[in-house]
């Protein structure tokens, strides 16, 4: 009897623990994070910035430099590694590089970096903006 009690909140637990996990790598996989990248839900928000496009604002200079966070020494080791986290930032420019001048002068580097690990369908919709 006491076996069977023990398979059973073995199996419980196990089936909790996936559970969770589940969800909480269903809601990662909806993003593109950097590898390594510990998601914190708690302190999520999303921002919609799709409505930025509707809008008849433009930045005073268009969005550049889209790697500034790395120092030439930091993306040159990165470069030596390649690794993922390199690859990663790699697409990641050319992602940006590709986008129009309306849309760089439209969003900041902050927000094409936002919109491009948060929000898959305005990362798409955004290439297709000349």
């Amino acid at each position: 009897m006491g076996k069977k009690i023990t398979f059973h909140l073995s199996l419980f637990v196990y089936l909790i623990i996936t559970s969770v996990n589940g969800q909480n790598n269903s809601k990662i996989e909806q993003f593109n994070l950097p590898p390594k990248t510990v998601f914190q839900e708690k302190s999520f928000q999303k921002i919609d910035y799709s409505e930025k496009l509707n809008s008849n604002v433009l930045n005073k200079e268009k969005a550049s430099n889209f790697l500034k966070k790395f120092t030439n020494e930091e993306w040159e080791y990165l470069e030596k590694l390649k690794n993922d986290e390199y690859y990663y930032y790699l697409n990641a420019n050319k992602y940006f590089v590709s986008l129009s001048d309306k849309v760089k002068y439209i969003y900041t580097v902050d927000e094409l970096w936002y919109i491009y690990m948060f929000d898959i369908k305005l990362t798409e919709k955004l290439l297709s903006i000349k």
